[in-house]
């Protein structure tokens, strides 16, 4: 179960979520695209991420998304500018990383 802040009574309320639940990770990024919080990269302490899971907050359901080409990181900065995600640095687990890599999030969510 989730829990979401209401910004105009800063009362937390619990939410029930359903689909592709995120597992714990660290070091990650979240983002607002539209209705969706996304979640990129990050780490469990064993392995480095490079897949996108995300919350449409409109039906409260997670889905998992696979990014062709986008190097594993945790650890970096990411920013959502209209259908774009920018990531920027990071560590892959062997080396940081200082490129930026932006992602059109209109080809993985409407």
């Amino acid at each position: 179960m989730k829990s979401y802040l209401a910004i105009e009574k800063l009362v937390w309320s619990k939410i029930e979520t359903t689909g592709d639940v995120p597992k714990t990770v660290g070091y990650h990024s979240a983002s607002s695209f539209n209705e969706t919080l996304v979640i990129f990269g990050g780490s469990d302490t064993k392995s480095c991420f490079s897949d996108i899971t995300a919350l449409d907050t409109t039906t409260n359901i997670w889905v998992k998304k696979k990014v062709p080409s986008v190097k594993c990181r945790f650890g970096h900065t990411a920013i959502a500018v209209g259908s774009w995600l920018f990531v920027f640095g990071g560590n892959d687990g062997n080396e940081f990383i200082s490129d930026l890599e932006f992602l059109n999030m209109g080809l993985y969510f409407n």
